[in-house]
């Protein structure tokens, strides 16, 4: 049980020598995550509707 509690003061020992984001480079970062994140899946939306769906009209289901 001395061990249980001895990971947990450890971790909270380790937590006091992390770097924390400020508030505005957390939000700076996470809207840049955000955009690519839709950038992303915007770009997987039209390869999907285009190119994969012609893939598959004429490729795989094309009367041959």
């Amino acid at each position: 049980m001395k061990s249980f509690f001895g990971y947990f003061s450890g971790v909270k020992l380790e937590l006091k020598k992390v770097s924390w984001l400020s508030k505005q480079e957390l939000v700076g970062s996470t809207l840049v995550v955000l955009g690519f994140a839709m950038l992303l899946a915007i770009f997987l939306w039209i390869l999907d509707a285009q190119l994969l769906s012609w893939v598959g009209e004429n490729l795989i289901y094309s009367k041959g």
